[in-house]
């Protein structure tokens, strides 16, 4: 990552060039269609990809969240090209922007619990070029066209014949085990349109359990904003003496925790029953 007005400027052939106002509602469309855009012209596998899709989000979260302040008057601006060899994308915000000196250091483990930074430790360990202008408020950024799916995405993940949940259950099936909270995430996407249900249902079950095993083998995909939502739920966890384990991770999922180093903070298990186990432990422990 850098700071430069130098050769921020874009490249090839232009893809996609618009301004939105500053509304998260309008984000996740925007996203999509210029991933559709990328595949469409080659520079990403024929059905998308998961790391283009997540880096794309951060980048409009971060010009909308904290480069405009979520002011609706205020424009984000995005220009989506490719040349033979590369795509790239500049996005510009038009807030007051910041300096390297306002982000955390990526290897304090203090950079991973706050929004500042985390998103870009995130969009750093994908692109091969990650660019601001000298004020901050312009990013840049350049990836090599990929035409196949990487290998987390192109794996099968394994699906455990767990029991079915009831009709009806909604986003999050959640159950007491004893004295361990047993939340399953029905969704295979961890986005905008499944957090609300999510971050009230878990929290819930937090405020009223000491340990909270959360069963995350549906999932396929987690957001920039639902990495916020299980950072969030860790330190609620963590103020009220209690303890989140996340278990049965898709290979993607755990690809994003540990490129933002959260794989060091959350307490993971490989599958559910390691994890109950390990709640069960926990509580024993300390009764």
């Amino acid at each position: 990552m850098e700071f430069s007005d130098a050769g921020l400027e874009p490249f090839g052939e232009e893809l996609l060039q618009i301004a939105i106002p500053t509304d998260l509602s309008l984000k996740s469309p925007l996203v999509f269609r210029m991933v559709r855009q990328l595949a469409a012209h080659g520079c990403l596998p024929p059905g998308g990809s998961p790391q283009a899709e997540l880096v794309l989000d951060e980048a409009l979260t971060n010009a909308m969240v904290h480069g405009n302040r979520l002011q609706r008057s205020k424009k984000v601006r995005v220009r989506l090209f490719a040349d033979q060899a590369q795509w790239g994308a500049i996005i510009e915000d038009e807030g007051e922007g910041f300096s390297p000196q306002d982000l955390p250091r990526p290897e304090e483990l203090e950079a991973t619990l706050g929004e500042a930074g985390r998103g870009i430790m995130l969009m750093n360990s994908y692109v091969d070029r990650l660019q601001y202008s000298a004020r901050g408020n312009r990013l840049m950024l350049v990836r090599h066209r990929q035409a196949e799916p990487e290998a987390a995405e192109a794996a099968a993940p394994s699906v455990p014949s767990y029991e079915e949940p009831p009709a009806g259950a909604g986003t999050v099936w959640l159950r007491q085990e004893g004295d361990v909270a047993l939340a399953e995430l029905l969704c295979e996407r961890l986005a905008e349109e499944t957090l609300e249900d999510v971050r009230a249902t878990l929290g819930e079950a937090l405020k009223a359990s000491r340990a909270l095993v959360l069963d995350m083998h549906r999932v396929g995909y987690v957001s920039s904003r639902a990495i916020g939502l299980l950072v969030g739920l860790h330190k609620l966890a963590s103020e009220r003496g209690s303890i989140l384990i996340l278990a049965a991770l898709q290979g993607f999922v755990s690809g994003v925790l540990a490129a933002v180093n959260l794989d060091r903070l959350f307490q993971i298990c490989p599958d559910r029953e390691q994890a109950m186990a390990k709640a069960r432990g926990y509580l024993e422990e300390r009764a």
